[in-house]
């Protein structure tokens, strides 16, 4: 794929509409827009809240007629000669806009997870095909420099035939609490579990880098979750700004950490989407994000362990943590020749062939959240819409293998607690754990 630098200017911008006005509509897919003015054009925003909807819409110079609260009024009077639409609703409500976006005629870019259930996945790939409509998962980080860097070492043999990975993905504590504790993602049946709703990537990656071999067998298994209220402090409140007496000594206290000039603007936008710090302080006092972490109703997993077997014997190991601050990924691949390594966040591969010296290797590497994956995938995305060659798209038909393992593991964590459940409730009389 060309370099930033190098793309090519097309003849006319996509003409597109936005269908979710969050954080990442508003600061990926609306800052894409803003930066790359002869790729991308929105016509219109589809959003139910009236304040995302109008900051969109007021950024992006949309008309008030173009400004929609649902699909419904969208489609009952739509912008004309619109090409695309990007998807960035809630998860539960991916399957049903994809649903309509495609049947509209409309080539999708799509923020991920597919859908919440496999069914739904497919569903939707075959509608797909059926409108002969791009339907492209947003799995970014094959568009980091850093993984393109190691699926390039793979492909030209430098290490020979694959034998095993290994992969970690370091959520960041301070992440996981604000979308997995507090967040839109904190419970499977509200969102989806944290298999599909964050390794998901995880899982793309790793069939993305074996050529998308088939998956032999799957194990994957958790640690309990620390997050509920039989492990708070003491008594404490349900929101931090109502009398809580840890204040002082918990980590967690959501004032701190909210209205920190450190805090990445993301997170702020999840609590106040102007990011005003009297709206932030406001609505830390009764929103999701201003709760005790230990009151949550969470159900989210903080480790889950994931092990793999491909065809030729090739063996993956998902490893998701969120105890470490670091956020990033670290993998280590183990060829027949030799071994490739390193971390995405420090942007370092370390390349050791057999019987030879280990070469340092450094990867470029941006500043958004994915290694620098997000803006070249928008781009794949559009000279899709626009018809130009490129075979790197993350398209349904190549995405959808990486839910269907996400949908398996979390369906073997749940088989592993029920016996390990099952076992306890019937151990004999006097057994020592």
């Amino acid at each position: 794929m060309t370099s930033l630098q190098n793309w090519e200017i097309f003849a006319k911008p996509v003409r597109a509409v936005l269908v979710g006005a969050g954080r990442r509509g508003i600061d990926i897919f609306g800052g894409f827009a803003e930066k790359y003015t002869k790729h991308l054009k929105y016509i219109a925003v589809v959003e139910p809240n009236e304040e995302r909807r109008n900051y969109f819409g007021n950024l992006h110079k949309i008309p008030e007629d173009y400004r929609y609260d649902s699909l419904k009024s969208f489609f009952a009077n739509p912008p004309p000669k619109i090409e695309a639409a990007i998807n960035s609703t809630d998860d539960k409500s991916h399957f049903i806009t994809t649903k309509f976006l495609l049947k509209g005629g409309y080539h999708v870019l799509l923020e991920k997870p597919i859908a919440t259930t496999f069914e739904e996945c497919e569903i939707l790939e075959q509608l797909a095909i059926d409108n002969d409509r791009i339907l492209m998962v947003c799995h970014v980080l094959r568009y980091s420099p850093f993984f393109k860097r190691i699926k390039a070492t793979l492909d030209s043999n430098t290490i020979g035939q694959i034998k095993k990975i290994d992969l970690i993905e370091n959520i960041g504590h301070s992440h996981f609490v604000h979308s997995y504790v507090r967040g839109n993602w904190n419970n499977s049946n509200t969102s989806g579990p944290i298999s599909l709703t964050k390794t998901c990537h995880d899982f793309d990656i790793i069939v993305w880098l074996l050529g998308f071999k088939n998956c032999q067998s799957l194990f994957s298994y958790s640690t309990k979750n620390f997050f509920s209220e039989e492990n708070a402090p003491g008594n404490t409140p349900s929101h931090c700004t109502k009398g809580c007496n840890f204040r002082e000594t918990c980590r967690y206290y959501a004032p701190d950490y909210y209205l920190n000039s450190n805090t990445i603007q993301a997170r702020k936008r999840a609590v106040a989407t102007n990011l005003d710090p009297k709206d932030i302080e406001k609505n830390l006092n009764d929103g999701p994000y201003g709760k005790c972490v230990y009151k949550c109703d969470n159900n989210v997993p903080g480790t889950q362990i994931t092990t793999m077997s491909f065809d030729y014997n090739v063996s993956a190991n998902l490893f998701m943590n969120s105890d470490q601050e670091e956020s990033t990924r670290r993998i280590k691949i183990e060829g027949s020749k030799g071994s490739i390594e390193g971390c995405l966040v420090e942007g370092t591969l370390v390349l050791t062939k057999k019987n030879m010296s280990s070469k340092k290797l450094r990867v470029s590497m941006k500043t958004d959240p994915h290694g620098g994956g997000d803006y070249p995938l928008i781009y794949d995305f559009l000279t899709g819409v626009k018809n130009l060659t490129n075979s790197e798209r993350t398209l349904i038909s190549k995405s959808i293998m990486s839910h269907k393992l996400a949908f398996e593991a979390e369906k073997s964590r749940l088989q592993y607690i029920r016996k390990v459940k099952n076992f306890l409730q019937k151990r004999p009389p006097g057994y020592r754990s």
